[in-house]
């Protein structure tokens, strides 16, 4: 018998795993007893797994098995007709399985100028060149057994292609016998190998760095983590760019973007509100080494976005004077400031840290407090600028300087 802990290998977890050992032992209904931790992130893979573990057989005849490649059980490489794949991504009510494109480093974007051109091949008399024309799909899969011409994968994530089976599937009323696609199917339970497949397959086309970042094991930590959030305090992480686009029950507002919370995270917890303004590509190279690391408590990254979102409506709202707009990043930074005397430390990966963050959040959900923060903020800018809010001021390591002074 096993025993489940949803913890880290540190002393106390291990001082109750023997704990438990001895009760279940003392019962005396097993011969033995093993016990091991299984951390938070192992808990998402597997219920991610469970959730996504689709099971779907096609046919799949013009294929081709590729030589014995380490790490990975099989692959294959064939085209497939346009009708299997339609089968291959719909549930049996005949909607998109969304869940197959979780890997994918960006969701449908919707009618741009490539997908319109797929879109135009298949409503053209050239529809027969539309194997030749198109990149094709690539498929990572966990298991895959075949039977003469039909082949069954299990676990499977459409990791190249999402685009095309979007649009494909939206023709899919001009779906024939003459559309084929090529397809390639790669067998593989190494998940270092299926993270340099998604990064090779997708780097051929243009793909920008923080699309690329989606794919990490912290960037879909930090979607979950925002998913557990109240409904009311929910604000809805962009890990995959438009993978909320087809969604109208959400509001926009609420989207948080991958360069959104690059400048949110930078401005509260790294001090690069006089930056935030700029390119977020730019900004990311200035803190690559300080953001998305692996240990940093996924509350900090919550709670600055949620800042950044509050902020954003009393602007809109007219709660704050539309003048200090081009000082929200700073009003953002001063957030963290307002409420320093609560930090016991600096490191973002500290438990310490997330209770700080609770302290924020805390203020954050209740409106009488923030309003209370913001307001000492805006007079804390007024001082500094003597209500000459030039937008420059903001732009400045000089300005952050001060203001931060103006806390202590």
């Amino acid at each position: 018998m096993r025993f489940n802990d949803s913890g880290s290998d540190d002393d106390n977890s291990l001082e109750r795993i023997k704990i438990e050992d001895k009760n279940i032992s003392d019962l005396n209904l097993f011969n033995s007893v093993s016990s091991f931790v299984v951390d938070n992130k192992e808990i998402q893979e597997k219920i991610r797994y469970a959730t996504n573990s689709i099971s779907k057989t096609i046919e799949f005849e013009k294929r081709i098995s590729l030589p014995t490649i380490e790490n990975i059980q099989q692959s294959f490489l064939g085209i497939i007709s346009a009708e299997e794949l339609i089968k291959l991504i719909t549930d049996s009510s005949n909607n998109i399985l969304r869940g197959i494109f979780y890997d994918n480093v960006r969701d449908f974007q919707g009618d741009n100028e490539v997908n319109t051109e797929i879109s135009n091949t298949i409503q053209s008399s050239f529809q027969d060149l539309f194997v030749l024309l198109n990149n094709g799909i690539t498929i990572v899969a966990e298991h895959a057994s075949q039977i003469s011409s039909k082949l069954t994968i299990e676990g499977f994530q459409v990791v190249n292609g999402c685009q095309t089976c979007h649009v494909l599937y939206n023709n899919k009323n001009l779906i024939n016998d003459k559309i084929y696609i090529s397809l390639k199917i790669i067998v593989s339970d190494d998940n270092d190998v299926k993270t340099r497949i998604i990064k090779a397959t997708n780097q051929q086309t243009v793909v920008k760095k923080e699309e690329l970042i989606a794919i990490t094991d912290f960037q879909k930590e930090l979607e979950s983590y925002y998913e557990a959030q109240p409904e009311e305090y929910r604000l809805y992480y962009e890990r995959r760019s438009k993978q909320y686009a087809s969604l109208t029950n959400i509001e926009k507002v609420r989207i948080i973007t991958i360069p959104l919370q690059i400048k949110a995270f930078s401005s509260m917890f790294l001090d690069y509100a006089h930056l935030a303004g700029r390119y977020h590509a730019n900004l990311l190279t200035s803190v690559n080494d300080n953001i998305f690391i692996n240990t940093h408590q996924k509350i900090a990254y919550y709670v600055s976005a949620y800042a950044s979102y509050k902020i954003d409506y009393l602007l809109r709202n007219k709660q704050i004077d539309k003048k200090y707009n081009p000082f929200k990043y700073i009003i953002l930074m001063g957030i963290n400031l307002y409420l320093s005397e609560h930090k016991k430390t600096n490191n973002i990966s500290s438990k310490k840290f997330a209770s700080y963050c609770e302290i924020i959040k805390e203020n954050l959900w209740d409106d009488d407090k923030l309003t209370t923060m913001i307001s000492q903020i805006i007079n804390n800018i007024n001082h500094i600028t003597q209500t000459d809010l030039d937008r420059s001021y903001a732009k400045t390591r000089s300005f952050i300087d001060t203001f931060k002074d103006k806390f202590k």
